[in-house]
């Protein structure tokens, strides 16, 4: 059987997690690394090539380049016959996302980006429970995590910490998020957000709060940062059930305890 053959854009971070898992799927193959710069002293198992010529040929490519250039490859790959799958997000402005929801139907429906949750089982059983009698009406879905990177030594040289290619944690998790409330609530009709550092303010926000309503009447909270331990907690409130998520063990507690004094 011939093999799918797969240009990855990117050398590090999220497109080495690219290459990790390329070699355990036995019907794709790596063909190149596009990386922008000249690179020498690489692994001589990374097919690493600075000709994006190369990325044109291929079958399939992943974007995994940092947020800042997914909307210029995409752009470059305006011609291109195969399947694109890009890192969330595929841009970070309101005039990209018109460029790209503007491009014709086939190519859209050959462009994926990777909001990884609404793949999850968690995305699974919330979409389950939500409507269900065991958990009611949705009132609240609420949102902590923390990721700890801001601490990490490979931070402050990464692209991640520079605050003219990143808007930090709020476009790097909390996408994903927002996503998701999209595709279980109708996404929201009314938001504010705040945002802060508690490491060191030259770099983008390590700290966001995003709170508002959907337009199915649901409120949602959400609070991510990088300046805190590791760790994920959800909560989602309805009128019969409250469903607990620690990261871990995912439970809906139905039907509702009641107090009458």
């Amino acid at each position: 059987m011939k093999k799918i053959k797969v240009a990855i854009i990117g050398k590090s971070g999220h497109a080495q997690l690219m290459r990790e898992t390329l070699n355990t799927i036995n019907e794709a193959e790596l063909m190149t690394v596009f990386y922008h710069k000249t690179v020498t002293n690489e692994s001589s198992d990374i097919p690493i090539s600075n000709d994006f010529n190369k990325v044109k040929t291929a079958d399939c490519v992943i974007i995994s380049s940092p947020t800042h250039t997914h909307f210029d490859y995409l752009m470059q790959l305006e011609d291109y016959g195969g399947y694109v799958l890009v890192e969330k997000p595929g841009c970070t402005s309101a005039e990209e996302q018109i460029t790209l929801l503007a491009l014709p139907e086939n190519r859209r429906k050959r462009l994926r980006t990777n909001y990884n949750l609404r793949h999850s089982q968690l995305f699974e059983s919330l979409k389950k429970w939500i409507g269900s009698e065991a958990l009611g009406l949705t009132s609240l879905f609420s949102i902590s995590t923390s990721q700890g990177i801001a601490f990490g030594k490979n931070y402050a040289g990464s692209w991640r910490s520079e605050i003219d290619k990143s808007l930090g944690v709020a476009e790097l998790v909390g996408v994903h998020w927002i996503n998701l409330l999209h595709l279980l609530f109708q996404g929201p009709k009314t938001y504010t957000w705040n945002y802060g550092w508690k490491k060191e303010r030259h770099c983008p926000p390590d700290n966001v709060a995003l709170s508002g309503q959907c337009n199915d009447g649901t409120f949602f909270q959400f609070f991510h940062t990088y300046a805190g331990p590791y760790q994920t907690n959800i909560k989602l409130i309805g009128t019969n059930g409250i469903v607990d998520y620690n990261g871990t063990i995912l439970s809906l507690r139905s039907p509702r305890e009641t107090r009458n004094e």
